[in-house]
């Protein structure tokens, strides 16, 4: 009769059925979450809010990429692309006031992304 040994990570809380699995899982981006955790001494979390934490992350960096801004710093007025911002460029309005910022701050940029 063979003994099955359980390994379990001291980290995670998982139990494993094979060293093989094991070494797998320890270099997981969730066990490396959980290891991060043990040194703050947090209590690890569970697989699936990790995974939530990481899909609410991708979406936070997708979103936060979509808002850049572009601005003039003539006008002071933001836009979404750099098309809407060359539109306005070619706009009397601008050029006037791009004449008056240049003089006021020569050799600066008129444009810029935040």
């Amino acid at each position: 009769m063979e003994i099955k040994k359980e390994i379990i990570c001291s980290t995670c809380h998982i139990k494993f059925g094979s060293v093989i699995n094991y070494k797998l899982h320890l270099t997981t981006e969730y066990h490396i979450y959980n290891t991060k955790r043990r040194i703050a001494e947090l209590p690890p979390i569970s697989e699936d809010i990790f995974e939530q934490k990481k899909q609410s992350m991708v979406s936070a960096n997708a979103s936060a990429m979509s808002e850049m801004l572009y601005k003039c710093q003539p006008c002071g007025n933001t836009y979404k692309s750099t098309e809407q911002l060359e539109e306005h460029k070619r706009s009397k309005k601008h050029k006037k006031n791009e004449k008056e910022f240049m003089a006021k701050h020569p050799g600066s940029e008129t444009d810029s992304m935040f």
